[in-house]
């Protein structure tokens, strides 16, 4: 969706938190955390690969559902 020269990304809702959330909220192993680190490492690789620029790339901003750690 295009309003103004702005795009703009409409989804279902999904019961994900914040990473940020989970983060501060959870507690997580040491396995989960690199589970977590593997799948950032992807995110960001896509993002550089496919030239797209996120102007607010952090934590608070990424979802993740803490049943499956689905991101």
């Amino acid at each position: 969706l295009e309003e103004d020269g702005i795009f703009i990304i409409i989804n279902e809702f999904f019961p994900f938190i914040s990473l940020e959330s989970f983060i501060t909220n959870y507690e997580t192993s040491p396995s989960q955390k690199l589970f977590i680190t593997k799948i950032l490492i992807n995110i960001v690789s896509y993002l550089q690969n496919n030239n797209i620029t996120h102007g607010d790339f952090n934590l608070s901003n990424l979802l993740i559902n803490p049943e499956d750690l689905e991101i």
